[in-house]
C-alpha cells in the first residue's frame, strides 16, 4: 500500500502503556477516526528500554489545496494534531527544502494525554510505501 505521491503525509508517533495489545489498537482506532489516518505500525516496546507497552505511528494523508506551497500544505496539515494537543505549530522546523524531498517535525516535549503519551508529529511528502 502507498500513500497519496499528490499529498502530505503526517506521521503521528503515540506510547501507550499497557500490556494490553487490544488497548493499543483502540487507542489508535480512535486517533486514526479523529486524524484520518489510513494506515498504524504498533511495535511491543524493547525489553531494554525505559518504556514499556506500544509504540504506535499512525500514517495520515493530507491532500494539497490549490495554490499551496509544500511548507504551507505541511503547516496546515499537521494543523489538527497540533490544535488537539495544544501544541504551537511555530515550532515545526523544516528540514530540507520542503519543494523537493524536506520534511517537517512538530518540536515539544512528550506529553501526556488521555492513554496515550504524543512524542512525534512529522509532515512530509506523501507516496510512503507501507509494507
Amino acid at each position: 500500500m502507498s500513500l497519496p505521491a499528490t499529498g502530505i503525509e503526517v506521521r503521528i508517533g503515540i506510547w501507550v502503556d499497557t500490556a494490553d495489545l487490544a488497548e493499543t489498537v483502540e487507542r489508535c482506532r480512535s486517533l486514526a477516526g479523529e486524524f484520518g489516518a489510513v494506515a498504524a505500525e504498533i511495535v511491543r516496546c524493547d525489553p531494554e528500554s525505559p518504556r514499556r507497552g506500544f509504540v504506535a505511528t499512525l500514517h495520515c494523508a493530507a491532500p494539497w489545496e490549490a495554490g499551496e506551497t509544500a511548507a504551507q500544505a505541511m503547516r496546515r496539515a499537521v494543523g489538527p494534531v497540533a490544535v488537539k494537543h495544544g501544541l504551537n505549530d511555530e515550532y515545526l522546523d523544516f528540514f530540507g527544502d520542503p519543494e523537493k524531498s524536506g520534511y517537517a517535525d512538530l518540536w515539544f516535549d512528550e506529553q501526556e494525554f488521555d492513554g496515550y503519551v504524543l512524542y512525534l508529529v512529522l509532515a512530509a511528502h506523501g507516496g510512503l510505501r507501507l509494507e
